[in-house]
């Protein structure tokens, strides 16, 4: 690979974890909207960081081939560590690739929607149905820390070195409700 692909890796990494940390702070702040699309991109270009190793960066655009589909992402970044059991990570990635449908208003606007995000693991909100049903979007930014913290290991990255940017404000945000995130920061 040329040189300028042969780092891509470094650029998807920081604003993996730039998305990330904005992600946080939305969910922080109670945006409901954005959350779940800046989490999705977070989780994206962690996974095309470490496929752009050997992946082209037009194959990752291409959205037959990956595009913005964490679904075929995550498949791809699998088959890399073939004796690692990452099972517990595939509800979340199709979970949060759900909230790509809603980036734009146009679905929500159609048939509702029902968003729900905590800071815990696993299923956030339990539905009682009232009226007609609407399509759900849930997510535990406790499943996304999770993830982090297993994609940095496994990517071999040194998270202090990507999160040597943040303010204190940014550190808090990482911090706060984050049960991954104590060895990250010095």
């Amino acid at each position: 690979m040329s040189g300028s692909y042969s780092t891509a890796y470094l650029i998807f990494f920081k604003m993996a974890l730039e998305y990330y940390v904005n992600g946080r702070a939305s969910a922080l702040c109670g945006c409901l909207f954005t959350t779940g699309n800046l989490l999705h991109h977070a989780v994206e270009m962690m996974l095309k960081g470490e496929l752009s190793r050997t992946v082209s960066l037009e194959d990752l655009k291409d959205s037959k081939k990956y595009g913005h589909s964490l679904p075929k992402c995550w498949n791809a970044f699998k088959s890399l560590f073939p004796t690692e059991n990452l099972t517990e990570f595939e509800s979340m990635i199709l979970h949060l690739d759900q909230f790509e449908t809603i980036r734009y208003p146009d679905k929500i606007l159609s048939k509702g929607a029902m968003i729900g995000i905590g800071f815990n693991k696993g299923r956030v909100v339990q539905r009682t149905i009232i009226g007609r049903p609407v399509p759900e979007y849930q997510l535990g930014i406790g499943d996304v820390d999770a993830f982090f913290a297993r994609a940095m290991r496994l990517c071999h990255m040194n998270p202090e070195a990507y999160f040597i940017f943040l303010t204190d404000q940014g550190r808090e945000i990482l911090m706060k409700n984050n049960d991954y995130a104590n060895d990250w920061l010095r």
